[in-house]
């Protein structure tokens, strides 16, 4: 009797136990994400994925449930998807910039090839900008939106504010030469309506971060302070058009210096309110053209050929002549 209660205290010689309490796990491959069962994975243990009953459940005597509902992608197949994006934007600027450099025929060909991608994107659509039979008044933002929504004082007062305060997001933009532009009877060399609505987007900002100066009042005698008109449009309605503007820019191949300036407003907006990836994404997306443009390619030379007494190149010669922006008039231009 003494031998077998002392054979009973010793440990068995069989094989290592299972720690107790541990939880049987079935053996097999691991299962894609989502396809456990849910009682696997409340428990955290592997599960085989055998229906209707996985092994951990019929071992256990438990219900064994499946519940197929999909799940979101994971942040590395978003940026990815994002990724995908950049690059067939970038492949289809080179090809407007290939067909610019060809024929005439081969760029009506791509234009109408990138019109179609463009408008495959989640971006909303803009309603014709103005009927044909109406004629372009002066002082026009060519943005229906924007002239009907603010008066003429309201919007100068905003873009006043932007003009006094935009070293803050450190874009260099001219507004001086901007709205001197809105004169111009040729429409196509007007700013295009992406930028007006980027700056509106900024002074927004400003008005609402900042203690902005004080301005003139209606009869320009006494200084009052800074309001921020009630009439100008929420964020969500000015990125909205900024979008959808910079997208219809990009399609025409139309004033792409405005749609730069455009995205990295908005790229710098996104970042200071904290929507990081949206602006990585916007900012990855202008520094592509910004480099098919060879505007990171700017230095001595460049400055040398827009001195004000210096000779231009002949046509051909310059490096802007293949390019998708053209000559720079003149190194304000440029800047």
């Amino acid at each position: 009797m003494h031998n077998e209660a002392h054979a009973d205290d010793q440990p068995s010689t069989g094989g290592p136990s299972d720690p107790p309490g541990r939880a049987y796990r079935a053996k097999g491959p691991t299962l894609g994400k989502g396809k456990a069962c849910e009682s696997c994975r409340t428990r955290r243990t592997r599960c085989n994925g055998i229906r209707p009953t996985c092994s951990n459940c019929t071992q256990a005597e438990r219900d064994c449930v499946y519940l197929d509902k999909p799940r979101p992608p994971a942040s590395a197949a978003a940026l990815s998807a994002k990724l995908a994006g950049l690059e067939e934007r970038y492949r289809m600027l080179s090809e407007m910039e290939a067909a610019r450099m060809g024929q005439d025929g081969g760029s009506i060909a791509v234009n109408d090839s990138a019109r179609n991608w463009v408008a495959s994107l989640d971006y909303p659509t803009l309603p014709p900008l103005r009927p044909e039979s109406v004629p372009p008044q002066p002082g026009a933002l060519d943005d229906p939106y924007l002239e009907e929504t603010m008066t003429k004082k309201e919007r100068k007062l905003m873009i006043e504010l932007y003009q006094g305060q935009c070293y803050r997001y450190g874009v260099t933009i001219t507004p001086s030469s901007l709205v001197s532009g809105l004169e111009d009877p040729d429409v196509a060399k007007r700013p295009h309506a992406c930028v007006f609505n980027a700056m509106m987007l900024v002074a927004r900002d400003l008005a609402m971060s900042f203690a902005p100066e004080p301005v003139l009042d209606e009869t320009g005698a006494r200084y009052v302070d800074f309001v921020m008109p009630e009439s100008t449009p929420s964020e969500d309605a000015l990125i909205t058009r900024i979008q959808a503007q910079c997208t219809q820019s990009l399609a025409d191949v139309d004033r792409l210096t405005d749609y730069i300036q455009a995205s990295l407003l908005l790229a710098h907006w996104y970042v200071r309110k904290g929507r990081i990836l949206e602006g990585q994404y916007s900012a990855a997306a202008v520094n592509r053209l910004v480099i098919n443009c060879r505007l990171h390619q700017i230095d001595g030379d460049v400055m040398r050929e827009l001195a004000p007494r210096a000779t231009p190149p002949p046509a051909g010669q310059s490096r802007w002549d293949d390019s998708l922006l053209g000559r720079p008039k003149d190194r304000e231009d440029l800047a």
